[in-house]
């Protein structure tokens, strides 16, 4: 049966409808899935393909929080170039080119909101140094020395920087800037075979690890007046660690492992636990970041890996680890072309489809009548099929059982089949923004006035409706425009 040129694997969106509404100050609603499905058919009567999220090879990484809506990602390039992917919010912004000729992986921090400084070490074996003033990106300068490793970098209040390496006698050296100027470098010690890591839990405090001649991660921390002796806790290293802390005195190490996990060490307060797992495979040094939760809400650990692909990984931890995922399939975000295009259509279809969905939950158009237009061909279904017939994927608002107007949905009509009874015979093919890549499909129950979704990628009914409505206020636009 009639089928339009709609195929959700090409023409749909291929990241997952996890968008935040940010409409009132403090105020979140849940999917922008009117603005995914209105930009899918942009696209599509367009002929302008789908942009594709940036995936991009890597031989090191580095990731920095400014606040909770802000995540910076930096890379070490394939050529050799430091590489940008800033996140706010829904999701990341295309990757930037910062330049550089640098022999590491870059290291970031943040004292602001709008400040990043960025470093990695230079093909003269020195520390190389650039910043973001929240409007524009500074030059590369040197700040000197004379590094065997990357460094590290972490910042406890405005104006304040302290960046660590390890020096060509293996020993860990540091140096700092307090809003005036850098202070000479210093050794502090040890004996390196990685990278450093650096943290700030607090202002005034810093706490650096390494791994050791033993593999094991060792440490060492500054209290505002002085610098603890080294200690040891453990683990079996195959990578250099990095380490987060949400304040006080939490404070997790990651590091990948002999076996090629991602493994976690955690402190509260005084007391460490035990080196744990968290799957997956890697190569190279993780990076993590944390944020503090919105108002109340649960502090949020992100931690990035690199695969066995040389891309990059995510996972995050917010109640729970929620699984790796590759960086470059996330959600288009705010401040990017296409996650601010979706935006706009989202208004554009709430408002063409705003009566729509207010007549039908009038209490005068009961529940048994609504089902009925969607398999009648003097009311939606009718229009349903003159759209489709003519090859023409056509918005469908979705009216959902439970009366929370939330739970209401926008979708993409692709196809049909109906045989003589469109009762037990129709089935609907829809792009559904929730299921990228998927064709899911609209099939009538009579027994229960409503519309079981089913996934091709899943097993089982995913959602139910009770009636169906045809968007007829839908006006192409050119994307961007």
């Amino acid at each position: 049966m009639p089928d339009t040129r709609f195929i959700p694997a090409e023409h749909g969106f291929h990241f997952i409808n996890t968008y935040l509404n940010y409409f009132i100050p403090g105020v979140t609603t849940g999917g922008r899935c009117g603005g995914m499905s209105y930009a899918a058919l942009d696209f599509f009567f367009s002929d302008t393909p789908i942009p594709a999220s940036q995936a991009r090879m890597v031989k090191g990484i580095d990731v920095t929080a400014r606040d909770v809506d802000h995540l910076d990602l930096f890379a070490w390039g394939e050529d050799d170039a430091v590489w940008h992917r800033a996140y706010f919010r829904n999701g990341w912004a295309d990757w930037e080119w910062l330049g550089g000729a640098v022999t590491s992986a870059p290291t970031a921090t943040a004292w602001g909101v709008n400040h990043l400084d960025v470093f990695a070490r230079g093909t003269d074996n020195a520390l190389w140094h650039k910043n973001w003033d929240g409007s524009r990106w500074g030059d590369w300068s040197s700040v000197g020395g004379a590094l065997s490793s990357g460094p590290d970098a972490c910042a406890w209040g405005p104006g304040r920087v302290d960046v660590f390496a390890r020096g060509t006698d293996d020993a860990l050296w540091h140096i700092w800037y307090d809003g005036g100027a850098w202070h000479p470098w210093e050794s502090l010690g040890g004996t390196l075979t990685s990278d450093p890591c650096a943290v700030s839990p607090a202002p005034g405090r810093i706490e650096v690890f390494v791994r050791g001649t033993d593999d094991a991660v060792w440490g060492r921390a500054w209290d505002g007046h002085a610098w603890s002796d080294w200690a040891s806790h453990g683990g079996a290293l195959a990578s250099s660690p990095d380490a987060a802390s949400w304040g006080g005195n939490r404070v997790d190490v990651f590091c990948v492992d002999r076996n090629r996990n991602m493994a976690q060490l955690s402190r509260n307060d005084n007391n460490w636990g035990p080196w744990t797992a968290i799957d997956g495979s890697f190569q190279g040094d993780p990076a993590a970041a944390a944020r503090p939760g919105v108002v109340l809400g649960p502090t949020r650990l992100d931690v990035f890996g690199i695969g066995d692909d040389s891309g990059v990984w995510q996972n995050h931890f917010e109640n729970g680890w929620h699984g790796w995922t590759p960086n470059a399939l996330d959600v288009a975000g705010d401040t990017t072309a296409l996650g601010d295009f979706i935006y706009r259509r989202q208004i554009t279809s709430l408002v063409n489809q705003g009566p729509g969905f207010i007549g039908r939950l009038m209490p005068w158009n009961t529940w048994p009548t609504q089902f009925g237009w969607g398999i009648s061909e003097n009311d939606e279904l009718g229009k349903l099929r003159s759209a489709l017939d003519a090859g023409r994927p056509t918005p469908l608002g979705l009216i959902n059982v439970e009366a929370d107007p939330g739970k209401h949905h926008q979708v993409v009509a692709i196809g049909y089949d109906l045989g003589a009874d469109p009762a037990s015979t129709l089935r609907v093919r829809i792009y559904d923004p929730n299921f990228p890549d998927a064709v899911c499909t609209l099939t009538p129950d009579q027994s229960t006035s409503s519309y079981a979704e089913t996934s091709s990628d899943r097993d089982g009914t995913v959602e139910t409706w009770r009636t169906y409505f045809v968007d007829q206020a839908y006006q192409p636009v050119t994307p961007f425009h």
